[in-house]
Parts: structure tokens; sequence; C-alpha cells
């Protein structure tokens, strides 16, 4: 979550457990933005605002309200959603479906285990090749380049001799899967500013509700690896 007094600060830590810092402290019940919660005590990790995380009736971290350092009723509340990407960008709407592995036919499925396309590395160095986006909430923080080399046609995730760094394009955004770290696919709210993030612009829902992978993708997840041509010698 972006600090919305400081947009330069990133609240990275959205568990659910009770920080060190509030550990044993008594708390009044208060009621932010009409939801009631207990307050903890200022975290003395921030300086660019008066930070208090927040808790429900369980004691489980809910989110944080932040006021500013030059006038305390200047108050914004930040809220921990279902969502990864809900969460990280503040934005209602956001679906949580299926992992991606109950969404692919079998066929693909098991291709995806004999090449070893399991983990979110390999799985994004399959489909940096063809025109399929995975997207993690951590490559919204921070976009990862991807290399590539005119003369050998070779394109990468990981930096290799002839390779030049580039950022990563979306040649479709249909074709964009927004994925967390457990492989569930997340679907983005009609009109979600991720899409202004990635550079993209649309007025219509790209994907459907995550129960199953939509079928023009899974071409992209089967196709065969390009080879890689040797330059010409001169």
């Amino acid at each position: 979550m972006y600090s919305c007094l400081d947009p330069s600060v990133l609240y990275s830590d959205t568990s659910s457990d009770i920080t060190e810092n509030d550990l044993n402290v008594m708390s009044d019940l208060w009621n932010m933005d009409g939801r009631d919660v207990y307050r903890g005590s200022r975290d003395p990790s921030y300086t660019h605002a008066n930070v208090y995380w927040l808790y429900d009736e369980d004691l489980a971290r809910v989110g944080l309200c932040e006021h500013a350092l030059d006038d305390h009723a200047n108050v914004r509340c930040l809220w921990f959603r279902d969502s990864e990407f809900a969460t990280l960008l503040q934005e209602d709407g956001w679906k949580v479906g299926r992992d991606l592995w109950s969404t692919l036919p079998r066929h693909v499925y098991e291709q995806f285990f004999q090449e070893g396309w399991t983990r979110m590395e390999s799985l994004r160095e399959h489909t940096v090749r063809g025109k399929l986006r995975v997207i993690t909430p951590e490559m919204l923080v921070e976009m990862p380049p991807v290399y590539s080399c005119e003369a050998c046609k070779k394109v990468s995730c990981q930096p290799f001799a002839c390779g030049t760094a580039r950022p990563l394009d979306f040649p479709h955004i249909e074709k964009v899967v927004f994925l967390d770290n457990d492989f569930l696919i997340h679907i983005p709210p009609t009109g979600s500013r991720v899409y202004t993030l990635l550079g993209l612009t649309t007025t219509q829902q790209p994907h459907d509700d995550g129960s199953s992978l939509p079928q023009a993708l899974v071409p992209e997840l089967v196709r065969e690896q390009p080879q890689t041509a040797s330059p010409s010698a001169p």
C-alpha cells in the first residue's frame, strides 16, 4: 500500500499479525471510515506521518491510519483486502479466482510440470518470449526489465552476454494475467488503474471471473519454444 500523504512511501508489511510495537498495548475502540477497529500505538519506523496500525475485534491487523505531521485531523485510512492487488492499489472490485493449475487443460498442466514451469520465475521466462504477460503485485512496485538480442532473437528475463535490457512490453491487453505468488488468478475491476500503471488503456473487462483461464491464452502457454538463430558469419 502506498501512503496517501506521501506516495513515495510503501507499506509493504500487510500481514494480519500484530506488530511487535503493538504487543500488550491497551486500546479503545475507534471508528475509522465507518469501521469499528482498535488502534495500536504510533509506529516509530515511519517519519513521514504519524502511522497507527488498525485491528479488528479478533486482533487481526486490517489496515492503518496515517495522520499528517502538521495537522493531526488530516487522517487517511488504508485497508487490507482479499486481493493483494486490491490492497496495493487500494481499489475495490478485485476478485480472487482459482489457482492457475486448476484452470488449465490436463495436457497443458502436465506439460508445465514436465518442463519445470512451476515457479513464478520459470513461468515468466516461458511466457516472455510470446505475447502472454504474467504480472505479480511485486512487479507493479518495481517492473523488472527483459533482455533481448536482435541478432540471435533470444528474449529472457535474465541477463545474457549479447542481451540488451528493455522495458517489458504488453502486446495485447487481453493476454495479461494477474497472479499472486500462490498462482491464484486475480481479476481487476473494469476501469482499474492497474492498466494505467502498465501503460495500457481499456474500457472493457479483459477477463472473466477467474473460474477458468480464457481459452485465448492457452495457445500461449503450450506453444513450442522458439529456436534461437545464430548470427550469420561475416
